[in-house]
């Protein structure tokens, strides 16, 4: 139920979190090591 629900509301801001995650790549890759440690540890706790 958790993964559905993490599934559907990813899925609902895919192309925002996509431009955002290619905006900070090209931008330095410093925000994306921060976007990945505070953003991407509580997606994997919900996994």
């Amino acid at each position: 139920m958790v993964n559905t629900l993490w599934y559907y509301s990813t899925a609902a801001n895919h192309s925002f979190i996509f431009n955002f995650l290619m905006q900070m790549v090209r931008t330095q890759d410093q925000h994306f090591i921060v976007y990945h440690v505070f953003f991407g540890s509580p997606c994997a706790a919900f996994t």
